[in-house]
């Protein structure tokens, strides 16, 4: 079973030939209202690439606004159980997302209902079980929720996105220390490593070795048109290409290859076909205007890999 621990959010997507610059007013080409934030787009990727009901478990909260009953009907459509959703008095968190014609995209967001959300036991399973969080609820309740999830013998996967900039090196190196997979970008993954005091030399690779190293835990960089690098504590690293598409919009790609690498993981992949199922799922997203509303399902995932193995 596969348990999300994070936000959600109302994406309001404004599309437009460039962006802004300070001071700036520029007219959009389109305005959509779309469901997101990093928690609900991962529990929809991981139930889509499952390919089957009950597989996944949605823990966040809702404002008490139109929007919270209609996006835990979506989820709940999605095969996702939602009874771990809660509503609260504040508003559904929400997202503003500028998406110019290359599909780069600028994204402001209110935590609103996301900023109340709290971790309890024993909602996160047990052996064999995975948690997956992210970082845009309250900083102290992912820690909780990690510490839970260990308790219990969960895997625990978080995403360290967005970056926290304002939490101290002793809370990082504590959180860190609960995690079983981190996954990261570029700018997060230069963050944990300052963070935890290690020089990580020039690369890429190296950086990721370090912190595996340092940390005792597999790390994961996704690096966006330069693929993904993997490293292990004991020091194995391995490089994937990432597929290339005809981008339209990079939002929600990389939730995409988080939710779908853990589908991978519960379905029992290896590591290595897991990571490329993710690969797969987040080029597709990228096809796609949004972020759930670009999301692949595993039949779409099944096939992209089929035809890239056939012309291998």
């Amino acid at each position: 079973m596969i348990h999300v621990f994070g936000s959600i959010n109302v994406d309001f997507v404004f599309r437009m030939r460039r962006m802004p610059g300070p001071g700036e007013t520029v007219m959009a080409d389109e305005s959509l209202t779309l469901h997101g934030g990093k928690g609900a787009n991962q529990a929809v990727a991981a139930a889509r690439a499952l390919g089957r009901p009950g597989g996944v478990a949605m823990h966040g909260a809702v404002g008490d606004d139109p929007f919270g009953p209609v996006i835990r009907a979506a989820m709940e459509a999605e095969g996702i159980d939602v009874s771990g959703i809660r509503t609260v008095a504040d508003p559904t968190g929400r997202a503003v997302i500028l998406l110019d014609d290359t599909g780069e995209n600028s994204i402001t967001v209110a935590a609103g209902a996301n900023a109340r959300l709290q971790a309890d036991a024993p909602a996160y399973g047990g052996p064999g079980d995975l948690l997956v969080m992210q970082m845009e609820v309250p900083f102290d309740e992912v820690a909780k929720a990690a510490t839970i999830a260990r308790a219990a013998g969960c895997t625990v996967l978080l995403n360290l996105a967005p970056a926290p900039e304002g939490a101290s090196a002793e809370a990082m190196a504590d959180l860190l220390g609960q995690v079983d997979i981190l996954v990261v970008n570029e700018h997060e993954l230069a963050l944990a490593c300052t963070a935890l005091g290690l020089t990580a030399g020039d690369s890429i690779p190296a950086a990721v070795a370090a912190l595996a190293a340092r940390i005792g835990c597999r790390i994961i960089a996704t690096l966006g048109a330069e693929g993904v690098c993997r490293g292990l504590p004991g020091g194995d690293v391995l490089t994937l290409p990432a597929i290339p598409v005809d981008v339209v919009d990079t939002t929600g790609a990389g939730d995409t290859f988080v939710g779908a690498y853990a589908a991978g993981l519960a379905e029992g992949l290896s590591d290595e076909a897991a990571l490329q199922r993710a690969v797969a799922a987040a080029a597709l997203t990228c096809r796609k205007v949004g972020a759930q509303s670009a999301m692949p399902r595993a039949e779409e995932i099944d096939a992209l890999l089929a035809g890239r193995s056939a012309t291998a």
